[in-house]
């Protein structure tokens, strides 16, 4: 069974209209190793795209997810950890994904080289000189865009509608339930800050 980020995350990118390829439906084994086991999620976007090279932020923010036309994504769901740059340099395996390898196999999978890299997280440290070595280390290792597990559950809390039935998803049926006895309510709108 996949994780319980890995999910969240999944059902984000199809609530998006994406479609979602999930790789690792076993255990790794120690036989040959298959570079597309390292690859988490791979998306692909049903809806046509207004224009693909458009300048999006390294973190991405929900409007610029949907302008993403195909990605690979890693889901790290450490939701106890901020990814400081040392938590990068002393796991490096989280950069497994964008193994030159790993990106031929995904360029001979999709026919496209025309992919973006997209690490999921918990989030970045506070401070910014700290925040900005992360966001370094993250791009020369190859990584093109963030997205932070706040960005994507603020997405589905705001999606779910409470008496609409979602029994396809566990997931999204767990929030619907929460939604509809006032445990998770939506953001309220501000009148005066």
């Amino acid at each position: 069974m996949a994780s319980i980020s890995e999910a969240l995350v999944r059902e984000y990118f199809e609530m998006n209209n994406f479609a979602v390829k999930a790789n690792r439906k076993y255990a790794f084994s120690t036989k040959k190793r298959d570079y597309l086991e390292e690859v988490n999620l791979i998306i692909s976007n049903l809806k046509k795209t207004e224009n693909h090279s458009n300048k999006k932020n390294f973190i991405l923010e929900k409007k610029e997810v949907r302008s993403i036309q195909h990605a690979i994504v890693e889901v790290k769901g450490w939701h106890t950890e901020k990814f400081a740059p040392s938590v990068l340099i002393r796991t490096p395996q989280i950069f497994n994904f964008v193994e030159e390898k790993v990106i031929k196999t995904v360029e001979n999978l999709l026919g496209t080289k025309n992919f973006k890299r997209i690490l999921v997280i918990p989030g970045f440290p506070e401070n910014k000189d700290t925040r900005k070595k992360s966001i370094k280390i993250m791009k020369d290792k190859g990584i093109d865009h963030i997205l932070e597990f706040k960005t994507i559950l603020e997405d589905i809390i705001q999606s779910i509608k409470p008496n609409k039935n979602y029994t396809e998803s566990d997931v999204l049926q767990t929030i619907r339930l929460l939604k509809n006895y006032n445990l998770i309510k939506d953001n309220q709108l501000e009148l005066f800050k």
